[in-house]
Order: C-alpha cells, then structure tokens, then sequence
C-alpha cells in the first residue's frame, strides 16, 4: 500500500462507517435494512460526503489516537537514540527533531519499502478502528 492510496482509504473510511452504522441503526429502528442508495443523485452524495467531510476536519481522530501515537512516536525515538549509542536524553532528542531523519532512513533503504507499506496499511487500520469508535459514539449520542 501506498502513502496516496492510505490517504485516499482514510477519507473513504468515515464515510462507509457512516452508512453501515446508519443502515444497522435503521435496520434496528424499522425491522428492515434500507435500500442502498443511488449515489448519482446528488443529495444522497451529500449526505454522506459532507458528514465524512467535516468529521475529516475535526480532531477527533487525533484524540482518539493520540496515547497510541505518543507510544509508537516514545518507542522510535528510544530506539534510534539507542542505535546511535548515545545516552537517551528526550529533552535533547525529541522525535519532531529525529522524524525527518527516520522517514529519510526509511526512504533511502530499498529493503524497508515492503515494511513501509506494512506499516501504512497498519496505520490504515488503526485510524479505522478509531473512525469506528468516534463514528459509533456519535450514533450513540
């Protein structure tokens, strides 16, 4: 997988969630699932579209990923200051100050391209399940 193509998944994420839940909470509500809509016509694009939209824009997710984020960002700074044999100082060796030197690492290293997108259909994952939890919170309300 692809940074484009993670990124193109993440807005569609939201929006598939928003018309699963929905169709689950109708299906709930009048004892039969909706029919799929004719996402030709414009108000049902919209309908969709504007929710995923401004759910995409909000920091939501982020705050939902944010301790997990803080770990992975905690665990590849330790390990690179460790690679590097120096003490580990987080003061001195924050990861905003080692990130482009990680991401260059991994650009330059033809092997890790494999892991790369690894880890992109990982993050792919982890942002979905956050999507699920915030959307399905929000249906909750």
């Amino acid at each position: 997988m692809t940074l484009n193509t993670m990124q193109i998944w993440r807005w569609f994420t939201p929006a598939a969630l928003i018309i699963v839940y929905g169709a689950v909470i109708w299906f709930i509500l009048m004892g039969t699932f909706p029919g799929l809509p004719d996402f030709s016509k414009v108000p049902y694009l919209i309908g969709v579209v504007v929710p995923a939209a401004l759910y995409y824009i909000t920091p939501l997710r982020t705050w939902v990923n944010k301790g997990s984020h803080e770990r992975v960002t905690e665990n590849l700074r330790a390990g690179m200051v460790k690679i590097a044999g120096y003490e580990d100082k987080p003061d001195k060796y924050t990861w905003p100050g080692l990130r482009s030197l990680f991401f260059k690492l991994v650009d330059d290293d033809k092997s890790l391209s494999t892991k790369a997108s690894i880890a992109y259909f990982n993050g792919l994952l982890w942002t979905g399940f956050a999507d699920s939890m915030v959307i399905s919170a929000g249906y909750g309300l």
